[in-house]
């Protein structure tokens, strides 16, 4: 133990990864996500808790901030409090008219030239991929680089259609799946990457 003064291990350090100035996620809770969800409310949960500066919304066919809620110590107490408030709906998507309503009421209180946008959905929408597109162009006019997790491309054999993805390609730094923890833990290391660019 003299080698380590008297403790009777050896410690590893790693380097602390800066984390976003702001992190800002739009957490897709629609009917097609509810498969992903159990995972991805921890997921987005654990990240509002832990980085101070974050922000967290939800949408299905419209947008709502949910930081507060997801910030709950209890994850039964987080679903009760979207259920109370009548946000826990199961229904379609709409995530451009979603990411409008979010720059409407709140880009202008939330974003800045260095948040770090996450948007984790499946990519199902009823707006079209234009629309989407236009929507996205409006929002990375304002924020830091945007990334989208998606658990659908943890899916063998499943690829991003060409006709959704090629209007988003210019506003989107990357999509990456969202399936598994190893695959949130990759999409974290991203955003330190993004965040210290």
């Amino acid at each position: 133990n003299l080698s380590s003064g008297g403790l009777p291990i050896k410690r590893l350090y790693r380097q602390k990864q800066p984390l976003p100035t702001r992190l800002i996620m739009l957490h897709d809770i629609s009917h097609s996500m509810s498969w992903h969800n159990p995972l991805l409310y921890r997921f987005v949960r654990g990240l509002t808790r832990n980085i101070a500066t974050s922000e967290a919304f939800a949408f299905h066919t419209r947008l709502f901030r949910v930081t507060d809620i997801y910030r709950e110590r209890s994850l039964e107490r987080m679903r009760e409090r979207l259920e109370a408030d009548n946000k826990l709906w199961l229904g379609g998507t709409c995530i451009a008219e979603s990411i409008r309503q979010f720059l409407d009421d709140w880009a202008g209180q939330v974003v800045t030239r260095r948040s770090v946008v996450v948007i984790l959905s499946d990519g199902f929408d009823t707006d079209t991929p234009t629309e989407l597109g236009d929507a996205l162009a409006q929002l990375r006019a304002l924020s830091g680089p945007i990334m989208w997790l998606n658990p659908m491309l943890g899916r063998e054999g499943y690829r991003l259609e060409p006709a959704f993805s090629r209007p988003l390609q210019p506003h989107v730094e990357c999509f990456l799946p969202a399936h598994s923890l190893e695959s949130l833990r990759n999409g974290v290391l991203k955003m330190c990457e993004l965040a210290r660019h």
